[in-house]
C-alpha cells in the first residue's frame, strides 16, 4: 500500500473523527444543560423512542446524529492501516464506542440514566480526542 494512500486514509479519519467529535459535544453540552438545570423530563412520544426535551431542544436528533458519526468513524479506522502507536488507543476507542446510545432508543430515561449517558459521552470523547492528538502528532493533518 501506498504512503500517499495511507495518508490520504489517515486524514479521512481524522475528517470523520472530527465530526464525531462535535457531535459527540453537542450530546454533552445538551446532556449537562438539562442536568443542571433540572429540566430531564422524558417522555415518550407513542412510537417507543424515548425523547430528552430541554427548552424544546429534542436530543434524539443530537444522539442519532452522533450515533451515525461514530459509526462512520469506527468504519474508516477499520480500514484505515493505523500506526502502531495509535493501535491501543484505537482498540479502547472500539470497546467504548459499541453500540453507543443502545440505552437511549426504545426507552424511557429517568435522571439517572441521564447521567450515565454523560457519562459514557464523557468516555467516548476522550477516546476520540485521544486517536486525532495521535494523528495530529504523526502529522497527518
Amino acid at each position: 500500500m501506498s504512503s500517499e494512500r495511507i495518508k490520504k486514509e489517515m486524514k479521512d479519519a481524522a475528517i470523520m473523527g472530527e465530526r464525531a467529535l462535535t457531535s459527540l459535544l453537542y450530546v454533552q453540552v445538551t446532556l449537562y444543560a438539562a442536568k443542571s438545570q433540572k429540566i430531564c423530563s422524558m417522555t415518550g412520544n407513542g412510537s417507543g423512542r424515548a425523547m430528552l426535551r430541554h427548552t424544546g431542544i429534542h436530543m434524539n436528533a443530537y444522539i442519532r446524529t452522533a450515533g451515525q458519526d461514530l459509526n462512520q468513524f469506527r468504519e474508516q479506522l477499520h480500514i484505515t492501516h493505523v500506526p502502531s502507536q495509535l493501535q491501543p488507543k484505537v482498540g479502547k476507542f472500539m470497546m467504548v464506542t459499541a453500540h453507543p446510545f443502545e440505552e437511549v432508543h426504545g426507552k424511557r430515561m429517568c435522571p439517572e440514566d441521564v447521567t450515565r449517558l454523560e457519562k459514557k459521552v464523557e468516555d467516548m470523547i476522550s477516546c476520540t480526542t485521544e486517536i486525532l492528538r495521535g494523528l495530529r502528532e504523526l502529522g497527518v493533518y
